[in-house]
């Protein structure tokens, strides 16, 4: 009776260990893959291509918080 005990405690335990490890391996890929940034200037203005001559599509604003998808040279 004991035996089973241990041995079902010792799978509930197996099975928290692998979760916290598959949760952990995510959450190191999300901090490694997804690179975020916030807006510190009062306003951004956000075009259509990295170009000063692009259209302009929208502005973001101080404290707006944005992921980082592509970068080239100094245009983000």
């Amino acid at each position: 009776n004991s035996r089973r005990f241990l041995m079902r405690i010792g799978i509930g335990c197996g099975v928290v260990f692998l979760l916290s490890v598959g949760l952990t391996g995510f959450k190191i890929y999300t901090m490694l893959n997804h690179q975020e940034a916030i807006i510190l200037d009062a306003a951004s203005i956000i075009r259509s291509s990295p170009d000063e001559a692009a259209n302009p599509l929208f502005t973001l604003h101080e404290g707006t918080k944005v992921q980082l998808v592509e970068i080239r040279d100094a245009w983000l």
